[in-house]
Order: structure tokens, then sequence, then C-alpha cells
């Protein structure tokens, strides 16, 4: 008897991933949503996700929580900044839409993959932003 694939998996384990076990989970799983567990994860390893689930020929979406301070700090340094408009083109990645008053979510495209970040602080913070990354496009995308 074998079991059907695995459509969604949600992580609430509290120990740390690190970022080969989390590129291995994002190769073998449809949807995977990581609710507590840590990813270790630096922004050259997070580019490197992103890569994968952009070359994926089956539909992949991820999401995850990110401090807020680390991930603005990320994404100055590949040129972004809360002055940065929409079609800006930086490291790869374009802004698709900066957030506004009435979303306060960044989206940005690499290649086929969406991402989506809400909560995005620039000044920094010790919440956490949460990252969402699909190579379906329709799946977050909602221009109002």
């Amino acid at each position: 008897m074998s079991l059907p694939p695995i459509e969604a998996l949600h992580m609430e384990y509290r120990i740390p991933i690190n970022s080969d076990q989390f590129i291995h989970l994002i190769s073998h799983h449809k949807f995977i949503h990581f609710s507590y567990a840590p990813v270790s994860i630096d922004w050259e390893e997070l580019k490197r996700a992103i890569e994968k689930i952009s070359s994926e020929s089956r539909d992949r979406t991820v999401q995850l929580s990110i401090n807020a301070t680390i991930l603005s700090a990320w994404l100055r340094n590949e040129g972004f900044s809360e002055i940065s408009k929409c079609g800006n083109n930086c490291g790869g990645f374009q802004l698709v839409k900066p957030p506004d008053k009435y979303d306060d979510s960044l989206h940005l495209s690499y290649r086929r993959c969406s991402i989506r970040i809400s909560r995005l602080d620039w000044r920094g913070g010790s919440f956490k932003s949460i990252v969402f990354m699909s190579n379906r496009r329709q799946e977050f995308y909602n221009p109002y």
C-alpha cells in the first residue's frame, strides 16, 4: 500500500531547521508552512530557496517567519528601501508592489517566484515578518 503525496506540510516543531533540510522539504512538498519552526537561514540560503521554488515545474508554496530587522537589512543590502518604487530591479528581484496604507505587504518577484512579505518594518523590530513564496502567481497577488 502506498500513500498519496502530501499536499501540505505544517511545521510546528520548535527546534531550528537548517537550510539543507529547508531546501529538501521544498523539493518534496507542494505547500509548507513553518509556523513555530525556526529556519536557520541566511540571505544567500534564502535566495537559493527562492531559486529552487522558481525553477520547480510543480507548484510550490512556502510560508515562514523571519525577524523583521534581519529581513529589512537583507533587503537593504540587495538594494531595496522604504522609498523603492514599483518596477525597481535589484539583484534579480523586481519590486511588484511596495507597502501602502491599505496593505502593509511588500510584493517581489524573482523569475517565476512571487514573494509577499507582510509586517515588514524598515526601521526594524523584534517581531517576525511573514514571508510567503510561491511559483503560482495567482496564489496571493491581489491588486485590490
